[in-house]
């Protein structure tokens, strides 16, 4: 963590509330009743390499307000998912007198590295994938490490989160870029977006992350697929190439084991261009998996396509 720029370090103070809340809270969500242990609606779980344009992706399904989703407020309860979704339904859906909130800012389409600003915003909730699956080093987990998985824990968290807000619930699903069969299984109604950007591009920003990181582009940034092991000994242009073309691989690979209509492959450069397309495609499958999307649509019209 130190190998981080001062301002992408955690604060450690930060780190050690948050630890103490969520074991208090963790204890204290087990005894709220809770209507279904696993969700009723599709979900949508957005997957890409990192860089990618998955933060985008992100912010306008948060924005189109047809979805539930970890929000910035809701990640700091990331060990009681129902207490985090209902203080955040409390003080930014229900505050309509601004209580609490001097304002309710709308979602923006701006991030720093994944990060994005204001309590509304959509959260990457790492920490909560985290809770069930044991990552390390390289994100792919064996097969012992996948079976010692509390499914039945994790299918109710994600339940919980639906029945609070009655909605689909939406979220980044990139650690498990190399287990979407997995997830698949367990989740037979999800969809799972494919934020696929040019391999050129996707690299210079990887190469810009790292140097924004952490000051320099010699120090790996986000996912390791497999391949790390031998990537890690190459030049700076390799690893970049590799990165990218062994995280898409994996994802590619996972998706050609699962259903199509479970699946939806959405290239960045033509989201940018037009979202609405990407919104319709998504309406129709999840219309086939028996949930219904507004037919009309009144999200954002484009976006600056980042590349450079």
């Amino acid at each position: 963590m130190k190998d981080r720029l001062k301002k992408h370090q955690r604060n450690e103070e930060v780190e050690r509330l948050l630890k103490e809340l969520n074991s208090v809270l963790a204890v204290a969500e087990q005894n709220l009743a809770v209507a279904y242990d696993v969700p009723k609606y599709p979900l949508v779980f957005v997957m890409g390499c990192a860089r990618s344009g998955t933060t985008l992706m992100m912010q306008w399904l948060a924005d189109l307000g047809h979805f539930a989703y970890p929000s910035n407020l809701m990640s700091r309860f990331y060990d009681a998912p129902y207490v985090g979704a209902k203080i955040h339904k409390l003080l930014l859906e229900l505050d309509d007198k601004k209580e609490v909130f001097a304002s309710h800012e709308s979602i923006s389409f701006t991030s720093d590295l994944g990060k994005t600003k204001g309590a509304a915003s959509p959260h990457e909730f790492w920490y909560f994938w985290r809770r069930f699956f044991s990552f390390e080093e390289i994100q792919k987990l064996s097969e012992e490490a996948l079976n010692q998985v509390k499914t039945s824990v994790f299918l109710q968290d994600l339940a919980k989160i639906e029945q609070v807000f009655n909605r689909p619930l939406a979220m980044k699903a990139m650690w498990m870029n190399w287990h979407i069969p997995f997830l698949a299984k367990l989740l037979p109604k999800a969809i799972f977006v494919f934020v696929k950007r040019e391999s050129l591009y996707n690299e210079n920003s990887l190469r810009q992350a790292r140097l924004n990181f952490y000051g320099n582009v010699e120090t790996w940034y986000s996912f390791k697929p497999p391949e790390y092991v031998d990537l890690k000994e190459q030049d700076v242009d390799a690893q970049l190439k590799g990165q990218v073309f062994y995280t898409n691989q994996a994802i590619e690979q996972g998706l050609k084991e699962i259903s199509r209509q479970n699946q939806l492959t959405v290239p960045y450069e033509g989201f940018c261009l037009n979202p609405k397309h990407t919104f319709e495609q998504l309406r129709v499958k999840m219309w086939n998996l028996g949930y219904n999307l507004p037919k009309s649509y009144e999200g954002e019209l484009a976006f600056a396509c980042q590349n450079v």
